[in-house]
Parts: structure tokens; sequence; C-alpha cells
């Protein structure tokens, strides 16, 4: 295991606008899994290419354990540097079978341990006896566990995943998803993983890294980032969510959906704005008066989207989730209301 450390990494393609990365300070700790997350174009394949030796930093350096891997003008070569890299597309050679793709990377050692590294790996990743079978004659995510499998072999000190589930069909990648961390955490070995789905990030990291053009724009527990957004660009990765104003009176916020009682309401009168997950919006009896806009049923719930009044007169638009008996049409007068608790308060208000 060892510590990755970036500091004021930065990185600008030749003739491009803008830099693909900004002055990126990152310390992750020996076997600590990270996250990195954020739209098209944020910055994410290009950190982890920096890392592994694929791409010279403009500016900054990278450290591995104790060692300054890349810095401009002196990069070590990817091969030097301990860094496992698995491709989005698994990258395996289709002429050699699972146990022969895993020892690719172990021709220095001797034979005998060679092969007791390559069952050991197969024993980690759950493929027992099919060292013999070839990369087409596996479903994609025994692929998946195969790539990850010959990352490891060489007994990386960091590993990195790039979109390692984009391929894969919902119900599979829930699967690998829970295996994926099991062998990283097992393994022990520092990872850091690409990915666009929030899930999962809130099923496999210790910390979430958020790009935003380049930055860094936030970073912590998936809890830390899911509770205390830093502004609506961070609350809308985990998922849709209302974005409304709030005023913070002693434990309580006033917002257009009415009073929601919240620790976070700290202060007298402080002006804020707030992240209303559709599922914390519901109908109650005694709450605001709306009216929907637009109601569809989804088996357990139904989602709708309603106009809720102002006092300046205005009106604001909320998506909530009712419980699946209740019946909503179009037009039809209701009273809602937010769940106590149910708000999270944006760092940048």
């Amino acid at each position: 295991m060892s510590r990755l450390v970036l500091r004021d990494l930065g990185k600008t393609y030749p003739g491009a606008a803008r830099a693909a990365l900004r002055a990126v300070d990152l310390e992750v700790e020996p076997g600590e899994l990270i996250g990195i997350v954020g739209e098209s174009g944020s910055g994410k394949t290009t950190l982890l290419r920096t890392i592994a030796g694929l791409e010279t930093p403009t500016t900054g350096t990278v450290t591995i354990g104790d060692r300054v891997v890349s810095r401009p003008r002196d990069v070590v070569p990817p091969e030097q540097r301990g860094v496992g890299l698995v491709f989005q597309d698994y990258a395996l050679f289709p002429h050699l079978t699972v146990a022969r793709n895993i020892a690719y990377g172990l021709h220095r050692m001797k034979r005998p341990q060679r092969m007791q590294r390559v069952q050991d790996l197969l024993e980690l990743v759950g493929l027992e006896g099919l060292g013999d079978r070839y990369p087409h004659e596996l479903s994609g995510g025994q692929r998946q566990r195969v790539a990850l499998a010959r990352a490891l072999a060489p007994d990386p000190a960091v590993i990195l995943l790039d979109e390692p589930f984009s391929n894969l069909d919902a119900a599979l990648k829930d699967e690998l998803r829970a295996e994926v961390g099991r062998i990283l955490r097992a393994s022990g070995t520092t990872a850091l993983i690409v990915v666009h789905d929030a899930d999962d990030v809130l099923a496999l990291a210790d910390r979430v890294a958020i790009l935003r053009a380049g930055d860094l724009w936030q970073i912590g527990t998936p809890r830390e980032l899911y509770e205390r957004p830093r502004d609506e660009y961070v609350a809308r990765f985990f998922g849709p969510t209302n974005i409304i104003p709030g005023v913070a009176r002693d434990g309580v916020f006033d917002t257009p959906l009415g009073e929601v009682v919240s620790p976070l309401a700290a202060g007298n009168g402080a002006h804020v704005r707030l992240s209303v997950r559709p599922a914390d919006v519901q109908p109650v009896e005694g709450g605001v008066p709306a009216a929907i806009l637009r109601a569809r049923y989804r088996g357990s719930f139904t989602e709708f989207t309603a106009s809720v009044p102002t006092e300046d007169g205005r009106a604001v638009q909320v998506t909530g989730n009712a419980p699946a008996g209740v019946h909503l049409t179009v037009g039809q007068q209701i009273e809602l209301g937010v769940r106590r608790n149910g708000v999270q308060l944006l760092a940048e208000g």
C-alpha cells in the first residue's frame, strides 16, 4: 500500500483554449478507495492518464510513496512507477487464456511463483477453474474481473480504473460493483476509480472527488457530499433535486414549501439556497397549496411536478413523490410539505 499525492497538478493540451486540469491538490491514503466523478470533459480521464504516466503534467507533481514520478519535463515511464491501469474496454489479449492474460506482467517471476500468483488472483476475483478459458468465452463481468486481476498481478502501489462499469447492464453492474469493492479492499491496494454514476461512488468509495472543468470542485465522503454539497452542480450529481431559497431561523428553514425543521438551520435570518430531493417532497395535510402540472405513475410511487405560489406573487416548480396509493391528475389542487430534515444546505448559497 502506498500514499498518492498530487500537488498543483495541471495539464493543458497544445492548442487547447482551456486547461484540462487546473491546480489539482489531492492526497490519497494507503489502501484508500477514491471515486473520481464529473461531467464529460471535466478532466477525469486526463487525471488518471497523468497519474499513470501516459500524460506529462504542465504544472505540479505526482508522488507515489516517497517518489516523485511526474513533474513537467521529468516523467517516470508508466512501466516503472508501480501503477496498474484497468481500461474501459478491458484490453484483454484475445489470443491468450485467462491465466496467461493475468500472468502477462509477471515475466520476471520464476514459473512456480508465477503460477501460484495467478492461482491466488483467480481465487481473489472468483474465477477459480476458468484459467484455461479465452476472453471470448467469458461474460462481460468475468472479463472485467480478469482485467482487474491482471492489473493487480504485479502488486502495484496504486491501481486506476477508468469507468469499469460502463459496458455492463444494470443487473450485472450492481453485482460487479460490490465484487470490485470487495476485491480492491481485500488486496489493500490504493485505488482511484473514474465513474459516471452516483450509485457507483455511493456504494464503493471511501471518499469522492468531484471534478468540474478541470478543477477539483469538492472532495469528501459520500455522506459529506450528499448532505453538504458545495453548490447546485454537486447536489445534482447525486440525482434530481429541487433548488429552493430559504431563510434560517433557529433550527427551521422558512421556504416556499413551508417550514422545514433541520439542524442545518443555524443563525437567524440568513438567506440560503437549499437542495430538496423529490423523495422528500410529499402531499401532506396542512401543507402549502400547490397545483399538479405533471404526474407519472412509477409503480412504487407517483412522480409529480407541482406549481407552488410564493408571497411575492410568483410561483416555483417542484418535483416530488407521492405514495403509490395517492392518485394525482393534472390541474389537481393539493397541499405539499417537506419531510423533517429533508433538505441539504448548499455551502455556496
